[in-house]
This record gives structure tokens, C-alpha cells and sequence, in this order.
């Protein structure tokens, strides 16, 4: 699991600087053609997480451990945090990418603005009673956040990327 979570921020860290090289020598067309085949190979390991480990997460746990792991109130974990996963290879990609375009002011207040959104959802959690409706608030909350960071970096990359020659 820690691998497949990592997979993304290798990848982007391995790609910041060619990607950067492409800018700085307004290479512009390889650029476009860098981040379109990183953000569709992120895209299909993000599906694929989500699909294949709702389906095996359950499973490779009670083969590895021999117990049953799966609470029926509590159902709603897994796929939900593998969710988060794939969309954190989305919140890689526009963040390498954005850091790269040289936007660190952009980020930093976009940040913010997801960390409002998610804060707010977070304290809705404390109000309810039951800990099953807490923690799906709670990873609600971690999604939204992630979820507008990404929508937003996405729209702003491909502005930049439509802006260039």
C-alpha cells in the first residue's frame, strides 16, 4: 500500500526536471505532450487503485492475516481512503507541474482555501454523535480539500499550457 501511495510522488519528482527543461528552453510542445502522458498514466493507476483495491483490499488482508477485517459499519473505509490515494496523484501532478510554471503564490492560496473547505467539514464531524458518521465526515472532509486543489490546479495548468506558444 505505502508503495502504490508513493508511486505518484516518485513519478513527479522524476518528471519536475525535464518538465522544468522543457520550459526554460521553450520546448513547449514536448511539455504539453510530458504532462498530457503523466496525468493519463496517474489517471489509470488512480482507477486502478480505487477499483482493484475495494475489490482485493478486504481480501490480501484476511489472506495475510488469516482474521476477517471488514466491520460492516465501517465499510465505507477503504474505498474511501483509496479514493483520497488516487486523488492525491492528481494533487502530484498539478503541484509539480504548478511549481514548475513557478506559481508558489497560487498554490499557497488555493492551499488555503482547500484547507478552509476541509476545516469546515471536519468540524461539521464533531457535531455528530455516532463515530461511523464522524469518520465519514472526516474522510469527506480530506477528499473535498484534496478534491479542490486539484480541480483548481488542473483548470490553472491547463490555462498555462493553453497560454504558451
Amino acid at each position: 500500500g505505502q508503495v502504490i501511495s508513493l508511486l505518484s510522488t516518485f513519478l513527479m519528482f522524476s518528471v519536475l526536471p525535464g518538465f522544468k527543461q522543457y520550459l526554460d528552453f521553450k520546448h513547449f510542445d514536448k511539455a504539453r505532450k510530458l504532462y498530457g502522458r503523466v496525468w493519463k498514466i496517474l489517471l489509470v493507476c488512480g482507477v486502478l487503485v480505487v477499483v482493484c483495491g475495494s475489490f482485493a483490499g478486504s481480501l490480501a488482508v484476511e489472506f495475510l492475516t488469516h482474521k476477517k477485517y471488514l466491520l460492516p459499519e465501517l465499510w465505507f473505509v477503504l474505498p474511501l481512503m483509496l479514493l483520497l490515494a488516487a486523488i492525491s496523484y492528481g494533487y502530484d501532478l498539478i503541484l509539480v507541474t504548478l511549481f514548475a510554471f513557478e506559481m508558489d503564490e497560487w498554490i499557497l492560496k488555493n492551499e488555503i482555501l482547500a484547507l478552509l473547505l476541509a476545516g469546515v467539514l471536519f468540524y461539521a464531524s464533531t457535531l455528530m454523535a455516532a463515530a461511523p458518521e464522524k469518520l465519514f465526515l472526516i474522510l469527506i472532509a480530506a477528499i473535498a480539500g484534496e478534491t479542490f486543489m486539484v480541480a483548481r490546479g488542473v483548470l490553472k495548468t491547463r490555462r498555462l499550457l493553453q497560454k504558451l506558444p
